[in-house]
């Protein structure tokens, strides 16, 4: 069983802000690739 997340694609639906984008933080940490989807492009960066 793959215990890494490294290199793994993930999709987080609200993670422009608050929990999602706190999500999207750690799963870059991981060294994920993050597609984060959010409402508005002005709250995100």
């Amino acid at each position: 069983m793959r215990n890494s997340l490294a290199g793994q694609r993930v999709v987080v639906v609200g993670g422009s802000s608050g929990m999602g984008l706190a999500v999207c933080a750690q799963l870059m940490r991981k060294r994920c690739e993050v597609l984060i989807v959010g409402r508005s492009r002005a709250t995100s960066s």
